[in-house]
């Protein structure tokens, strides 16, 4: 009595391999009963994933079971560097696909995109038509192949690739002649009198064409993931989603949305935004959803310039991805849980990832407007001038695409790096608009405008922050010095003298301050008198608290300006 063969559930299957290690998930695919089936009905990322974290020479028995569409997939994925292929790249698939199965390895190549081996064979190999008295230069001509009807000799070019390569092309074409002798002498004689650049070119659009299908554009078309929309626009009557960032097709391989590259520590979890939107979402909008992210990564990889064929920088991405829709969701659904599911279902992915950038952008735009007003301190070196972690925040906001300075809400890091969170982008907006106050006040309130720091600054390197120039005036005040400009060596004996005597003198100048900030409303971050004056006592007490600690910590009378930093000092 026979019994039916078992047939894996595929879509049980997948959910299984999200959570697995690369190893894990090879051992699991070559366990299933009808492990053809499934090798050819698991989307070519995930494959492509499991094999780049296992290794090639580890990975053999799934890549001899690949069909030759898959072969062609992954060679599109790492067998190209921007828009040159990658011979070395090349030549380690070639021989992992003829070690793994030698007359399975042909047959896949056999089935490859004729101008992507009408390219390796030109550019490659060189070849001679014998009838026509054609031979190469020499009695050597290293490794080659005479074809059967004694009409061409092929030789390959040791110059413009590694062995791996050309050992494979070799081995190829010989075993090619006993299977289709016809189609290898019809490429053969075609190559001759393609030229190379044009083969390039076709072989690579047809790349591009088969990568766009998993949302991996060309780089020009992908760029419009980092196009700026309106946050507050309510898009969901008035945008329609783009046709590729729609429900999953119906065919397996193309759907990703159990892809072995989903953060689901997050994303499963409902650590994230996302992930909490999801926790609450019926099922078909769920695999939608991340479908859709899959996509939107894919497109920003490419948009970036990263290389598709780099799993782990491609996890990255799409963490990116995850994070970016989720301040967009965040924000759209004002605080409320429950309008999260509601948010989903209007906006697609990639439009939530534009939304998301778009609010950084539109800090980097209100902040620029800051910089171009001469009057708010800020042009010219004034950036040069911030506070620290101040200057480091303008310095990401202002990047081509606004970046989040790490160091703001964690003192030890020093990177710039994507918005991960509303908050984040509260925080930034913050400080920023802290950076500009600061400026403003320096500029408005103690007069200090370019031309006068330049007649003290000659190297921009050297130009004192705003909590310097605010402490020195305060110096200048305490010392009654009608002066500005830095400190000398003996202004700063002096003043440590008086702060060693009292400390409490700074609280005149801070008051002062306030009032000055006051009546100088508004300012860039303070629209009313009382927001000015809250934020420049603020502001008062953060560099009298800093001159305090730094002057308690030196002996006054043997203090050395050279190492003073609370205050501008003459150098």
């Amino acid at each position: 009595m026979s019994t039916a063969p078992l047939t894996t559930d595929l879509a049980q299957l997948r959910r299984r391999l999200q959570g697995e290690s690369g190893n894990a998930r090879l051992a699991t695919i070559l366990d299933c009963p009808d492990v053809i089936r499934v090798v050819r009905n698991l989307p070519l990322q995930d494959l492509y994933t499991t094999v780049r974290e296992v290794g090639l020479g580890d990975a053999l028995e799934l890549i001899e079971l690949l069909s030759p569409a898959q072969v062609q997939g992954f060679l599109d994925l790492d067998g190209w560097r921007h828009d040159r292929l990658d011979t070395v790249s090349i030549g380690r698939w070639l021989e992992a696909l003829l070690t793994a199965n030698a007359e399975r390895g042909v047959k896949q190549l056999r089935n490859l995109d004729v101008e992507l081996l009408s390219l390796l064979f030109k550019v490659h190999t060189r070849i001679y038509d014998l009838s026509n008295d054609e031979e190469p230069a020499g009695d050597d001509v290293g490794l080659h192949t005479t074809t059967p009807d004694g009409r061409y000799l092929v030789v390959y070019d040791s110059s413009t690739a590694d062995d791996r390569l050309l050992t494979g092309l070799k081995y190829a074409v010989e075993r090619m002649f006993d299977k289709d002798m016809k189609f290898i002498l019809h490429l053969i004689e075609g190559v001759r009198w393609e030229l190379p650049s044009a083969l390039e070119e076709e072989a690579y659009r047809w790349r591009n064409a088969r990568l766009s299908d998993l949302g991996f554009d060309d780089p020009v078309s992908a760029r419009a993931v980092f196009a700026y929309v309106d946050p507050d626009k309510d898009m969901a009557d008035s945008v329609q989603a783009p046709p590729s960032l729609d429900a999953p097709p119906e065919e397996a391989i193309y759907n990703l949305s159990t892809s072995v590259l989903l953060p689901l520590d997050h994303l499963g979890a409902g650590d994230s935004v996302l992930g909490a939107a999801l926790e609450r979402a019926p099922a078909p909008l769920r695999e939608r959803v991340l479908h859709e992210v899959m996509l939107t990564a894919n497109r920003l990889h490419m948009a970036i310039g990263a290389d598709p064929g780099d799993a782990e920088a491609l996890k990255d991405t799409v963490q990116r991805v995850t994070d970016t829709a989720g301040i967009a969701l965040a924000y759209r659904a004002q605080g409320e849980d429950d309008r999260l599911v509601t948010v989903l279902e209007s906006l697609s992915v990639m439009r939530l990832f534009q939304i998301g950038h778009s609010l950084g952008l539109r800090l980097q735009s209100e902040f620029k407007r800051q910089v171009k007003n001469a009057d708010n301190g800020l042009s010219g070196a004034g950036l040069l001038r911030l506070d620290a972690p101040l200057k480091e925040v303008a310095a990401a906001i202002l990047q081509r695409r606004p970046l989040c300075f790490s160091g703001l809400l964690a003192p030890e890091r020093v990177d710039a790096r994507p918005f991960r969170s509303l908050h984040e982008i509260a925080e930034t907006a913050a400080a920023l608009a802290e950076a500009a106050f600061r400026a403003a006040l320096v500029r408005r309130g103690l007069g200090y405008d370019e031309a006068t720091f330049a007649e003290f600054v000659q190297d921009d390197a050297e130009q004192p922050t705003h909590a310097q120039v605010l402490a020195t005036s305060w110096a200048h005040a305490l010392l009654d010095k009608d002066a500005r400009g830095p400190l000398s060596d003996e202004d700063v004996v002096a003043f440590a003298a008086l702060l060693a005597e009292d400390e409490q003198r700074f609280d005149g100048p801070a008051d002062d301050l306030a009032e000055r900030a006051g009546a100088l409303a508004p300012l860039p971050g303070a629209r009313t008198k009382e927001e000015a004056q809250l934020r420049a006592a603020a502001w008062a007490r953060r560099v009298q608290n800093a001159i305090t600690e730094e002057f308690s910590s030196l002996d006054a009378e043997h203090i050395d300006p050279r190492f003073v930093q609370s205050v501008w000092v003459a150098r």
